[in-house]
């Protein structure tokens, strides 16, 4: 049985026993994420959702927070990833121009040889059409690039797949009250999972990780199933991350567990439960199928582009 004292480590045998029968479970974030990849990788983990779908299961809450955040973060490519300003508004041209002007007066700090003056004025000749075709061909690619996000939000392969995945039953109104109020304590001694949230949000939305976990925990009981849970949340209410550079009374955390889950998760999990869970991020969840799947190719075509995934989401 393990106890808080039990390291967090996985070994073989366990991992190969979580991925013949565990159930698959997404966060959130780890379903959000998939947005950032383009069409051909979009549908690529759509297969791999179609293909495991008799083993993935999503907490109503997750589906309630994808449900809520998934148009804004198809379109968000656009904004963080597209955004021409800082091309269209590039200054290179100008600021020559006026360091010109600057040495033209020869009589004053800074300035440069009539013979180096004349040469960069040839080559600004010669280059300021060039820098101009440059701009105009970058910001065409990325409005051909914003409207493909556009095209691909509208048929949102991401959404109508994960419609497609079993959800599970929300928690009535008086069961969510006792997950706060068992969350309120829970923060305020710092037991994971879920108390960075209360940092910067409120209501009952600084819960939303607990509620999941309290889901995960119900599911388990009832399909009497261990779980692989997948989600990019890496912060310290969830795996094990060294806390002591910014924090000096943080305890330093055995370097071969950073990166892995709590140790109050795993032994909270099999207490109520009786059975295991351990948690990947989405890359080293798609690391591990491009391991499973390699030597059966014929029953989804990765063709290698698995580890390209694997990458973008990294």
């Amino acid at each position: 049985m393990r106890t808080i004292y039990t390291p967090s480590l996985l070994k073989k045998d366990e991992e190969e026993k979580l991925w013949n029968n565990a159930l698959i479970v997404f966060d959130t974030c780890a379903l959000l994420d998939f947005y950032y990849l383009q069409k051909e990788y979009q549908t690529i983990i759509s297969e791999i959702l179609e293909l495991l779908k008799d083993r993935i299961w999503i907490p109503a809450q997750v589906k309630h927070e994808f449900e809520k955040n998934h148009l804004s973060v198809c379109t968000k490519p656009i904004t963080e990833k597209y955004s021409d300003k800082k091309v269209v508004n590039n200054k290179l041209i100008d600021d020559l121009k006026q360091n010109i002007a600057q040495w033209d007066k020869k009589y004053y700090h800074p300035f440069i040889s009539d013979d180096s003056l004349n040469q960069i004025k040839e080559i600004l000749v010669k280059i300021e059409p060039d820098i101009c075709k440059i701009k105009t061909i970058i910001t065409k690619e990325y409005e051909k690039r914003k409207q493909e996000i556009r095209d691909l939000c509208s048929k949102d392969i991401i959404y109508q797949t994960v419609k497609q995945l079993t959800i599970g039953d929300s928690f009535s109104f008086s069961e969510l009250k006792k997950i706060v109020f068992e969350g309120q304590s829970r923060y305020i001694n710092k037991i994971p999972p879920g108390y960075k949230d209360s940092e910067d949000k409120d209501g009952i939305r600084q819960y939303g990780d607990l509620i999941i976990w309290k889901e995960i925990i119900k599911k388990a009981k009832d399909s009497n199933k261990d779980i692989l849970f997948i989600t990019n949340d890496q912060k310290a209410d969830w795996v094990i991350v060294d806390e002591t550079k910014n924090d000096k009374n943080a305890e330093k955390p055995n370097q071969n567990e950073i990166g892995n889950p709590r140790r109050e998760l795993l032994c909270e999990f099999e207490e109520e439960t009786g059975h295991n869970i351990w948690i990947y991020s989405t890359p080293t969840f798609i690391e591990k199928l491009e391991d499973i799947f390699q030597p059966k190719q014929h029953q989804l075509e990765f063709n290698g582009k698995l580890g390209i995934v694997r990458d973008v989401l990294r």
